[in-house]
């Protein structure tokens, strides 16, 4: 049927590569063919529809919800789990999200508005700020470039950066 086609479409002057094009495989798997005494489809893909797929009726149900407006501004992220909380499961998240991709129902990400930071408004958070205990670890930079994460010590204070690297040379790169 595909060879067939082909065939007439390069009876009327369409060249092999853009007749395969249009059909979706290779001009050197339809000279194969051609060679081949049986000749004709040898692709072996899926017979059969698979049993665990979504019946018309599900997918028209997820659709439904998809396009509700309740639910109209929920991602499958989020819609998923509400929907467990009430007790139903249509499908899972990624078939959402398939069959949002099938329909043309995605939206285009929100740009994230982001606020700047300038080096001299940040401040991290403190903890005991008697103490002067920082919380997490801080990237130091020594004047030799060397950037460790520097431990905070019993006492409360930074170790220096450099501590125990007197023995190596100097950064590279």
């Amino acid at each position: 049927m595909i060879l067939s086609a082909i065939d007439q479409a390069q009876a009327g002057g369409v060249r092999l590569a853009q007749a395969c094009q249009i059909v979706g495989i290779s001009a050197r798997t339809v000279e194969r063919w051609r060679g081949d005494p049986q000749g004709e489809d040898a692709r072996h893909g899926p017979h059969h529809r698979p049993q665990n797929a979504l019946s018309p009726a599900e997918e028209s149900q997820v659709l439904s919800v998809l396009t509700s407006s309740r639910y109209a501004e929920l991602s499958p992220k989020q819609l998923v789990p509400q929907l467990a909380d009430e007790g139903l499961y249509l499908a899972s998240e990624s078939t959402f999200y398939r069959l949002q991709r099938r329909h043309g129902l995605r939206r285009k990400k929100r740009p994230m508005s982001r606020t700047q930071v300038t080096r001299s408004s940040y401040r991290p958070p403190r903890v005991g700020a008697e103490q002067g205990l920082e919380l997490g670890y801080h990237l130091v930079a020594h004047q030799r470039a060397w950037h460790l994460p520097a431990p905070i010590s019993r006492h409360g204070r930074l170790e220096p950066a450099n501590r125990g690297l007197e023995d190596r040379g100097p950064r590279v790169g």
